[in-house]
């Protein structure tokens, strides 16, 4: 019995630990996958591009492929921002501070898992303050919440023989444009690695850079 209390003890504490790391990780934010400091800081309003959240799955741990394009889209001048999914309502307030406080500027939301979860979140909190989202990318989102109408382009990529994402819809009355793209022909492909296939990185990289005046190395 004694043997049976010190293990559920041993794994409860686990548990809580790792809870612990997964929570202080979501509030990270960070300008891309090897960031060396993580504090979120207001910005110059001659600095100020817009904003870009590229949000990771549970404990932000199997969303590494957010990382890479985050690390493309910095190469290219565009500053964007890789957090864990914890962290939405600290990016949705800094968004809604930014748009007010310098005026309106691209809204780029990208998201895999709980992350996808997340950008849907915060989609729908900048609705309530009539900001805009110029492109939204969900990889696996696994809650029933429809693409809030605020979202100007927004796709999703899934899997139908997944039992970890979901198809979307839109909010009734949305004017956007909307994609399902079914991605299940990929041999291979799964939930873990649906964000990490180098074509549809590419694709969403040359996609947020269309809204973004900058040059890179890779532009």
């Amino acid at each position: 019995m004694f043997q049976l209390f010190s293990r559920l003890a041993i794994g409860f504490g686990i548990i809580l630990a790792v809870a612990t790391l997964a929570h202080a990780a979501s509030r990270i934010i960070i300008p891309a996958a090897n960031a060396s400091h993580v504090v979120e800081v207001a910005v110059k309003k001659s600095d100020y591009q817009g904003d870009v959240y590229l949000i990771r799955g549970f404990a932000g741990v199997f969303s590494r492929g957010l990382d890479q394009m985050g690390a493309s889209l910095n190469a290219k001048g565009i500053k964007a921002k890789v957090i864990g999914n914890l962290g939405w309502e600290l990016a949705a307030s800094t968004i809604i501070r930014n748009q007010r406080t310098y005026g309106t500027a691209p809204v780029v939301l990208i998201g895999h898992s709980w992350g996808a979860n997340a950008i849907l979140r915060i989609a729908k909190s900048l609705q309530k303050r009539n900001i805009k989202v110029d492109y939204f990318v969900t990889f696996e989102a696994n809650v029933d919440l429809p693409v809030p109408s605020n979202v100007k382009r927004a796709v999703n990529y899934y899997l139908s023989n997944s039992l970890l994402g979901l198809k979307l819809k839109q909010e009734p009355g949305s004017k956007g444009s909307f994609e399902n793209i079914d991605l299940i022909s990929i041999p291979g492909i799964g939930h873990f690695s649906i964000e990490k296939q180098a074509e549809i990185q590419k694709t969403v990289v040359e996609n947020v850079a269309r809204y973004f005046q900058v040059r890179g190395p890779n532009r």
